[in-house]
């Protein structure tokens, strides 16, 4: 029994220690930290000009316009606080003297709402045609827009559905993917020791 304890030990101390890199785990957290605060000042930034808009437009604007727009912008604003969620990893903390198993977790958590972030937009690239329809529907049906004039609006929305969305479509995909990848890479390296 004592020989298998002292083999067993041998074999212990003889296996290789990788060591951690901190400084490339904190340059990489705090990368990721600043895209994140990046892109919710740039949401902000999109829920914040819509009111703004409406304020200067508001007299050219019907009422169904007015309404829908508003209707926008509570949606656009319940969005903007679910992404402010998603990203609160890498928001909430930025304690560098936290241990190198803390950033490790807080890089894991991120990449994985970032994930979802990615797979969230691909949804809602799915949903806007339905919205734009609702708008639509509230124009001829609440104000009694005239025919042309609604023709000429749902173009402008159709010319936004087509180029717009599959583009958008394709860049949350290429994301989500990228993400995935990330995390799985991030993983591996994590398991083997060699962050």
């Amino acid at each position: 029994m004592n020989d298998e304890h002292d083999n067993f030990e041998q074999l212990w101390q003889q296996q290789s220690v990788s060591k951690v890199d901190v400084g490339a785990l904190k340059k990489q957290w705090r990368k990721m930290r600043f895209k994140q605060f990046f892109y919710v000042l740039l949401d902000a930034l999109a829920v914040i000009s819509l009111p703004v808009i409406l304020l200067f437009v508001e007299k050219k604007m019907t009422k169904a316009e007015f309404v829908s727009f508003t209707v926008l912008f509570i949606l656009l604003s319940v969005w903007f606080f679910y992404l402010v969620w998603l990203r609160r990893y890498s928001l909430r903390s930025s304690n560098d003297a936290a241990s190198t198993a803390d950033f490790v977790e807080r890089m894991k958590l991120q990449y994985r709402q970032n994930i979802r972030i990615a797979y969230v937009n691909k949804v809602i690239c799915f949903y806007t045609p339905l919205i734009f329809i609702g708008f639509l529907f509230a124009l001829y049906f609440g104000d009694g827009m005239s025919t042309d004039e609604l023709w000429r609006k749902s173009k402008v929305m159709l010319g936004v559905s087509v180029l717009f969305l599959p583009a958008s479509w394709v860049w949350a995909d290429r994301r989500q993917k990228k993400f995935e990848k990330l995390l799985a890479d991030f993983e591996a390296k994590w398991a083997n020791g060699l962050v």
